[in-house]
């Protein structure tokens, strides 16, 4: 999968995979106190195969070229832009603790005058955890109703009652957003 010319399948994973990872990896930096973060490889090098740094690197970028303009967009790309809106003007982040669910990530976090937004995701395997079904979450939710979305830009069922937000989650980070 980290090989040019890899299945189509394989292809679509090692995407998802790298999706996800971008997402998680700013979040530990943020709540770490990091305060700004960048995506250093923008172009995506999927060019001369047999080249070491093709081999290393070339997959990693954001965008390729298509009919000679840099216009491709990779599904990293759109995760990052994602993930870019969702956290504009982020404050803070923090990690909120779930005693009972050890493997669960959650974070909260403050984007001043725009309101907080959560993100919230299972620990697993980044390969073999796909496969395992999501498992429920729920956490205290004084907003009515809320967004989510994950990662991968797919919306994700919620349901409110009793002041407490229900979903299923799995090693896809998902945004939760209140809406007021």
């Amino acid at each position: 999968m980290f090989m040019l010319g890899c299945a189509p399948e394989l292809e679509a994973k090692y995407d998802r995979i790298q999706a996800r990872g971008l997402v998680m990896r700013n979040l530990f930096a943020f709540a770490a106190g990091v305060q700004k973060t960048l995506y250093w490889q923008l172009l995506d090098l999927r060019t001369n195969r047999d080249n070491m740094m093709t081999l290393m690197y070339g997959k990693i970028g954001l965008l390729g070229y298509e009919n000679g303009r840099l216009q491709k967009r990779y599904p990293t790309a759109d995760a990052f832009q994602r993930m870019a809106t969702a956290l504009a003007g982020v404050r803070s982040v923090k990690r909120v603790d779930v005693p009972e669910k050890p493997s669960i990530f959650h974070f909260e976090v403050d984007r001043g005058p725009r309101g907080p937004i959560f993100l919230v995701w299972e620990r697993r395997d980044e390969f073999t955890g796909e496969d395992s079904p999501a498992v429920p979450f729920d956490c205290a939710w004084a907003a009515k109703k809320a967004i989510a979305v994950d990662a991968l830009g797919q919306t994700v069922p919620v349901h409110i009652a009793g002041g407490r937000l229900h979903l299923e989650i799995s090693l896809t980070p998902v945004f939760l957003e209140p809406v007021r």
